[in-house]
């Protein structure tokens, strides 16, 4: 890869690269990239690519700019620089908009809106002779193991395990003519093969880490200070998100497993619409912040921090929309905790911890995660998978507006 980057008029590579870094979450991940970047060199702006198409999160470039402590763009789809300036078009959920930003910055690409560099066999027989630096643990700024890979991690794979089809499958084992035989049969008379075939009985099994417990074979109890289930709910002009009543009726489900408290955190223009909007739902309490609607991370990122140092919920649910995966990174790392993201089932577990499933490398295999020793635990969840809760008459919702 690198190599192919010196072809196309990269002046210099470096590889990451330490087995202390192996099996980092986005935390981790994010945390080696800003150590190993300040260790290279002195930079202004970093160019990111939406996501990988291992872990799929599309949100690494997020928290690499909040360790940074950077302003960051995302969705980015053309960029200018004039100066200290660089103007972006970015494409959000409801629209496209133009945005300003001044430097250093973190800029996350997406793939169709600028076309890759040609190699050219110059830069090629070039490429060949440069040298590839590689950094490793001993390298960095802060040289601490416990900080990097697995050990740095604020999440855990608990069980990775295939996804289960709607459909059942039939595994059949023959050869030969004895098994064109069987096909032709079934072909024929598919019942009267019934009693020879071996029904698949829920997910297979990849992988299970079991569950953590301390040295006396204890459950860890949930963590002191951190309780209560908060929602992001993402809004334009006072009207929530279609995700919204997804959230919220998957945040009622986990509350009536853990019995916590929901409630809602919005953020934008219009704020009382958005709360006569929520007349009905089964909420506790809303934390409404009035500011515009020009969804700025930073900006966004500080006002949603704001709250949950003050109401400490142990979890929080923001969509897994395009704003949701550029805001929840920088809160992951404001409070050093895990995010998982695109998740497509949640339950609560006895101990506290939120079981977040979602799905990894293109939906070939589902990962059940834990975070296990900080909070609050946040997770994106895909849009169009939760049920929506439905209103309840004569139910008003308590609001802090500011």
């Amino acid at each position: 890869v690198l190599r192919e980057a010196y072809a196309m008029g990269a002046d210099q590579g470096y590889l990451i690269s330490d087995r202390a870094f192996g099996g980092a979450d986005v935390l981790a991940t994010s945390y080696t990239l800003m150590q190993a970047i300040r260790s290279a060199g002195d930079y202004d702006l970093i160019l990111c690519g939406r996501q990988t198409t291992d872990g799929d999160t599309a949100q690494t470039g997020s928290a690499l700019a909040a360790w940074m402590g950077w302003q960051q763009l995302n969705w980015v789809t053309e960029l200018k620089a004039e100066g200290e300036q660089i103007t972006a078009v970015c494409r959000m959920d409801e629209q496209t908009a133009e945005v300003t930003a001044s430097l250093p910055c973190v800029v996350m690409v997406e793939r169709d809106g600028f076309l890759p560099r040609m190699p050219s066999l110059k830069l090629k027989m070039q490429g060949r002779k440069k040298a590839v630096r590689v950094i490793s643990l001993a390298e960095l700024p802060d040289s601490d193991p416990e900080h990097y890979g697995l050990r740095g991690s604020a999440t855990r794979v608990k069980k990775i395990f295939a996804p289960q089809s709607a459909e059942k499958k039939e595994l059949v084992y023959k050869s030969g003519a004895e098994g064109a035989t069987y096909i032709l049969k079934a072909l024929r008379e598919p019942e009267s093969c019934k009693a020879e075939r071996k029904n698949s009985s829920g997910p297979e099994i990849l992988s299970d880490y079991g569950d953590r417990k301390d040295s006396n074979g204890a459950e860890r109890n949930k963590i002191p200070g951190w309780s209560g289930i908060l929602v992001y709910l993402q809004c334009r002009e006072g009207h929530m998100h279609s995700s919204g009543p997804e959230l919220i009726g998957q945040a009622r489900r986990l509350a009536a497993q853990s019995g916590d408290p929901v409630w809602v955190l919005g953020i934008g223009s219009h704020m009382e619409r958005l709360w006569e909007e929520l007349a009905g739902y089964p909420v506790s309490h809303a934390f409404l912040y009035e500011t515009d609607d020009v969804f700025e991370p930073c900006r966004y990122a500080s006002l949603a921090a704001a709250c949950i140092r003050e109401q400490k919920p142990s979890v929080v649910l923001v969509g897994g929309t395009l704003e949701g995966r550029a805001l929840a990174p920088r809160l992951s790392v404001e409070f050093r905790t895990g995010l998982t993201a695109d998740c497509t089932e949640l339950s609560m577990g006895a101990d506290g911890n939120l079981v977040q499933t979602r799905p990894a490398f293109g939906g070939n295999v589902m990962a059940s995660i834990l975070t296990e020793n900080s909070r609050p635990q946040f997770a994106t969840v895909r849009p169009g998978v939760m049920e929506p809760v439905e209103k309840r008459e004569g139910f008003s919702v308590p609001c802090s507006l500011q």
